[in-house]
């Protein structure tokens, strides 16, 4: 039975290591760098990193430049402990942890999640997809 255990992780871990490296280091660059911005609250900085048609379609067109409301609602998700849909606000945010990057089969897209936390809503899973256009990289959310 130890043997069985002891294949299924080395297997498992096997596949992880695998995994990460798939993922190009223009991507983890990229997101170390929002990460940063978004943790100094830098609007400014934390805009450069998201697609381009994106922003012009939600920030742009949709939301008429409210940066303000584009940043919060781009930080929405489930929370951990109830699993009830919450926002953050990006002046508030405290810490984002990545959990997982995962290339789309035959695609120029990776989706990406991250727990993303403040001192008053706790904890809440983000869920997003990396778009590569024009060999950049840059963030989509939700869209609507």
């Amino acid at each position: 039975m130890k043997k069985i255990i002891f294949l299924i992780l080395t297997v498992f871990i096997a596949y992880s290591v695998f995994s990460q490296d798939q993922i190009p280091k223009n991507i983890t660059k990229m997101l170390n760098k929002f990460e940063n911005a978004v943790l100094k609250h830098n609007e400014k900085k934390a805009l450069n990193y998201f697609d381009d048609n994106y922003k012009k379609e939600q920030l742009e067109d949709m939301l008429k430049g409210n940066t303000e409301q584009f940043l919060n609602e781009f930080f929405c998700g489930s929370t951990m402990e109830n699993q009830s849909f919450k926002c953050m606000k990006f002046n508030q945010i405290k810490s984002m942890d990545l959990i997982q990057i995962i290339h789309q089969a035959d695609t120029n897209e990776y989706f990406v999640i991250y727990n993303v936390s403040d001192h008053k809503t706790g904890a809440v899973q983000c869920e997003w997809t990396i778009r590569i256009s024009d060999n950049k990289p840059g963030l989509v959310g939700a869209v609507g």
